[in-house]
């Protein structure tokens, strides 16, 4: 193994067998949470994370957190070069670093195969290198991990975050139908009962036509004009079906109806009831 310090990342080559590395909970005390960014280039290793087994193949990579638990082992002689780059510098070039961690990028990846080329030549470099030469190197091989993270897995980690979003903002839209009756109603009163930040709650209505407000309003209107059709409803007042709907200022009530609707809700009820 040959390790050498550069400007901001530590690079270095390896070849082993044999072997089994931990990081148990116990280690984790030391603080140490950057990350290395592993090219294989010859045999398999096996990483054993985030309770899954990942094997890796020659031209294969993996980015390898020291901030979580897991084994690294190589069973047979293999090798390759890997980068431990400082996780602040990563994560202000890679946002939401961590959901690319233990996951393995494919060795047909063009990305990755103009960084393994390009690490290899950079671990070549004499000691006596120009530190200007040293520092343009790092920039070079930070922004090729980038982009081979990205060109690896960023689609396919947006398609998950945006799936969850969906999900969560269909929980959320249940909850409020749930609870329209509610005159308290309020974006805190949802976001605390489905444990989230009114602030989380707002963003997963920002990608909507109808925001939080917009969307509870709405749902109310619907609700009343579907009652004032219904004979069940007839027997009650304007009112008490506005009230009934979450409704707790008449006169914000009967501007907004007019304006979705074009009539009172009185002549919604009237024209419902002639065709009873």
């Amino acid at each position: 193994m040959n390790a050498r310090e550069l400007p901001g990342l530590t690079i270095g080559g390896v070849m082993l067998s044999g072997t089994l590395e931990k990081r148990t909970r116990e280690t984790l005390s030391d603080g140490k949470a950057d990350f290395c960014f592993n090219i294989n280039l010859h045999g398999d290793y096996q990483i054993s994370s985030r309770g899954r087994e990942l094997i890796v193949g020659p031209g294969e990579a993996n980015l390898q957190s020291f901030a979580e638990v897991g084994d690294y082992s190589r069973p047979v002689l293999g090798g390759g070069v890997g980068l431990r780059l400082p996780r602040e510098t990563l994560a202000n070039i890679v946002p939401q670093v961590d959901d690319f961690a233990n996951r393995a990028i494919a060795a047909d990846n063009e990305a990755l195969r103009l960084l393994a080329d390009y690490a290899q030549a950079v671990n070549k470099l004499g000691p006596a290198t120009d530190i200007v030469v040293q520092r343009t190197a790092v920039s070079h091989l930070f922004e090729l991990v980038a982009l081979a993270l990205r060109s690896a897995f960023g689609a396919q980690i947006e398609a998950t975050r945006q799936g969850m979003r969906a999900a969560m903002l269909h929980r959320i839209k249940q909850d409020i139908l749930r609870n329209l009756h509610r005159s308290d109603l309020s974006l805190g009163y949802i976001a605390q009962r489905n444990a989230l930040t009114p602030r989380s709650v707002q963003r997963l209505f920002a990608q909507e036509q109808k925001g939080f407000s917009e969307f509870v309003l709405s749902n109310r209107l619907e609700r009343v004009y579907e009652r004032l059709r219904d004979p069940r409803w007839h027997a009650s007042t304007v009112t008490v079906v506005a009230l009934e709907c979450g409704f707790g200022d008449m006169s914000t009530f009967y501007r907004f109806f007019r304006r979705r609707y074009g009539l009172s809700p009185t002549d919604i009820r009237n024209a419902s009831r002639r065709f009873d």
